[in-house]
């Protein structure tokens, strides 16, 4: 981290292109704690087509130079420094990065500056008798003054780190003896030459520097595990020690120093509850006060600390999604902040999206992690242009996919929180108003599964609850476009078994509701086996239930599952995976008349595809044609039933999930999700929504 000044620089590693490869990425901080480059950050160039084969945990080094902001890293692949210059607003200013050749590996706090000079100390391969610690001399430029500054010609020394007071640079490191290692540190003038080095003492832990005026205040651990707080001059001559009452085994010692009033701030990690905590030292490192720098258990061993003079900013590694790739860049502006910002923007993961469609554009439901399993809607309007960016937060603990359809005035978006309800509501208006507010209301205490559909004036609501004794029942409710429920609740003919993946669709005067029974068939061994069934059953305009019994769509014992239903105006259609063995499904279709009748069953595509891990079709009627899109092995394929011909709707190097189609009036439109593994994005799924028609587009639901 550096500062301009005013503004804050941070640099970081983002490993989720491939192989392990870490590319840098930057973002600024305002004083107050806004990030001012969204939503994807600063994207480094490396001068790399793709990722290299080997990679390094090596972290970048950021310094402001007095014009700009350098940005520096240690190169696998060509065994150097790279480093790029950024602009005060953002910009980066090299199009291929530069390159001092020879460089080995860079530390946390590599870098300082004196307003006019910048020095980067790094370590080299041993090879030949070549220097082991040397340093990079810049100009207010950015440019390199002096490539090569030798340091220290021992094989046995490492962990360089440096500081600078403004006048010059102290630069402190490692030496290994053989039994233990030693603090060394040496003076560096502002034009590069290097004084006399000192051992100071024996440490157990790589050091860390920081000046306050005139003088440097270095911090290390004894042999006995404390932390001890060291005072030198420009010259490297010792002032002063402090032993801090903490030891090193209760924290990580990745920390980081940095200038706090008329002392320092020490910010480090609690090893057993990882909580970021800091300290406030004077500047003979004595303690002043303590404080807690996040409020979570999640921050990992890396920290960074900056100061522009009258604010201080702190940055962390934080753990927070439980799937995929877990680590995001936090930071804080102490003096105007409480909690984090989250600098990564590139990673949150959208999935289970969901989408309706009032005919003038659509809103789409999916759920957004870090920050709790949130749900979001976000609208696009007919010209494919996103309205909210950021999506509109509905509520939180959102764990199955939400459920979106028009109801001739608003959209309903229904879901549930956690794993038993309750099954919760809101409206939302074309322009984006929650008229049931954040959270919405509950229509339904407890359930396990739900689904929804409308038919343009009002929307059935249908779900499975276990009642007494643990008996499943699945039961269906109409609610009108004002949000009040019929009093009426209706129940749907289950056969007894518990019902799940509800699909509803209407038309002339009928709703048609499909579903998964999970038959029971025995215990076996303490687990409860099921037989997966397709059933179905119609429902009158007045919510009377058609049929005494289910219709039958698909019973056997293949595990069928995933039913998707849509209508054309002449009947309804059931679309649904069966599964062949462990390693191959059909995608089977079956028409139902209005008068209940079930047609014949008829395979869709051409052949049979993979399971998929998340097993969802989605089916739309176009024109007098029905679309049923699905999953195989990781791209989705669609197919006009009947047709026997299986497209690509997204296949691509990254992996796509199946979300909603939408009939539209010159085709239709399809959101589903796509696992990009692309650079900055990559294994991060995301919600994407495609036009199919005259001319298929691309665009992202949220950024």
């Amino acid at each position: 981290m550096a500062s301009d000044g005013t503004n804050f620089l941070i640099a970081w590693r983002d490993a989720r292109g491939g192989n392990g490869y870490g590319r840098v990425f930057a973002a600024r901080l305002s004083p107050d704690g806004r990030l001012l480059d969204e939503p994807t950050a600063i994207g480094v160039p490396d001068g790399h087509d793709r990722p290299p084969s080997s990679y390094t945990n090596s972290p970048p080094a950021v310094v402001w130079s007095g014009s700009v902001f350098v940005v520096a890293w240690f190169d696998v692949e060509s065994v150097g420094m790279q480093f790029v210059r950024i602009d005060r607003e953002g910009r980066v200013l090299d199009a291929s990065p530069r390159r001092v050749a020879g460089v080995g590996a860079l530390s946390w706090n590599a870098a300082a500056s004196t307003g006019d000079r910048s020095l980067i100390v790094w370590s080299t391969f041993p090879s030949g008798g070549s220097d082991m610690l040397a340093a990079t001399l810049f100009d207010e430029h950015g440019d390199v003054l002096i490539a090569r500054i030798p340091i220290s010609n021992r094989e046995t020394d490492s962990s360089i780190v440096v500081a600078s007071n403004g006048a010059g640079f102290l630069a402190a490191w490692l030496r290994w003896n053989g039994l233990a290692f030693t603090l060394v540190i040496a003076p560096v003038s502002r034009s590069g030459v290097v004084g006399a080095e000192r051992e100071v003492n024996l440490s157990t832990a790589m050091p860390l520097i920081a000046s306050n005026g005139g003088d440097y205040l270095v911090v290390y651990a004894i042999l006995a595990n404390n932390v001890m707080m060291q005072r030198f001059d420009a010259n490297g001559n010792a002032l002063g020690a402090t032993t801090l009452a903490i030891k090193t085994k209760d924290l990580f010692m990745n920390a980081a120093i940095t200038p706090y009033g008329s002392g320092y701030l020490f910010a480090y990690t609690i090893l057993n509850d990882r909580s970021l905590h800091a300290l406030a030292v004077d500047r003979e490192g004595g303690f002043l006060e303590w404080r807690s720098l996040n409020r979570s258990d999640r921050a990992e061993s890396t920290v960074a600390l900056g100061s522009n003079g009258s604010a201080t900013a702190v940055a962390w590694v934080d753990t927070e999604a439980s799937f995929g790739y877990s680590n995001r860049m936090y930071a804080r502006v102490l003096e105007s902040q409480s909690d984090g910002t989250l600098l990564s923007r590139s990673a949150p993961i959208q999935s289970k999206v969901r989408a309706a469609t009032n005919g003038n554009g659509y809103l789409a439901a999916f759920i957004n992690w870090p920050a709790g399993s949130e749900l979001r809607v976000a609208r696009v309007n007919a010209n494919g242009e996103r309205l909210d960016a950021e999506g509109i937060f509905i509520d939180d603990d959102v764990r199955q996919p939400a459920q979106v359809a028009f109801d001739g005035t608003n959209y309903v978006v229904a879901w549930m929180r956690g794993d038993a309800g309750p099954l919760r509501m809101t409206r939302v208006s074309p322009d984006g108003t929650l008229l049931d507010g954040v959270r919405g209301k509950v229509v339904v205490p407890s359930c396990t599964e739900f689904g929804l559909g409308s038919n343009g004036a009002e929307t059935l609501l249908v779900w499975n609850v276990y009642e007494a004794a643990q008996k499943p029942a699945i039961f269906a409710q109409r609610m009108k476009r004002d949000g009040t429920l019929d009093p009426a609740v209706i129940r749907i003919p289950s056969r007894e078994q518990a019902g799940a993946q509800f699909s509803v669709a209407w038309s002339h005067g009928t709703w048609f509701v499909a579903w998964r029974e999970n038959q029971f068939i025995e215990l076996w061994q303490s687990m409860t086996l099921y037989q997966y069934n397709i059933l179905a059953t119609r429902i009158s305009d007045g919510g009377t239930v058609l049929d005494g019994v289910p219709i039958v769509i698909a019973e056997s014992q293949r595990a069928e599952s995933a039913p998707a239903v849509a209508a054309n105006g002449r009947d309804f259609l059931v679309a649904w995976r069966e599964s062949r063995d462990v390693f191959f499904s059909a995608i089977l279709a079956r028409r139902v008349g209005f008068d209940g009748i079930a047609g014949t069953v008829s395979e869709i595509g051409a052949g049979a595809g993979r399971n998929a891990q998340v097993e969802e079709l989605s089916a739309a009627a176009v024109g007098s044609s029905y679309i049923v899109a699905w999953e195989d092995a990781g791209n989705v394929f669609y197919s006009a039933v009947g047709s026997g011909i299986r497209v690509p709707l997204a296949a691509t190097s990254d992996v796509e999930r199946v979300g909603t189609l939408l009939a539209k009036p010159d085709g239709f439109l399809a959101f589903y999700e796509r696992v990009a593994t692309e650079a900055l994005y990559g294994g991060t799924p995301r919600a994407f929504f495609r036009f199919f028609g005259v001319a298929p587009r691309n665009r992202v639901v949220r950024h």
